[in-house]
């Protein structure tokens, strides 16, 4: 293999590279969306379950929401 060829075949590799990175660059990304989607989803479902437990606590007796009047009144 004489050098021209060398040097063709290491610019084909390259080029190979390049669109491979940019191909797990694109996955990257598209992973960190969905991950960024996910935890404002795991957040606002938390959030949900605790509104959800006070409520719960209220209806037993066990709380009071700032608006309700205590049970003495």
């Amino acid at each position: 293999m004489n050098t021209e060829e060398r040097l063709i075949r290491l610019e084909e590799n390259l080029v190979f590279m390049e669109r491979q990175c940019e191909g797990l660059n694109d996955a990257l990304l598209t992973q960190q969306r969905q991950l960024d989607q996910l935890e404002r989803l795991s957040a606002g479902q938390a959030a949900k379950i605790l509104e959800l437990e006070e409520l719960m606590e209220v209806g037993s007796g066990r709380g009071t929401l700032g608006h309700e009047k205590p049970p003495h009144y």
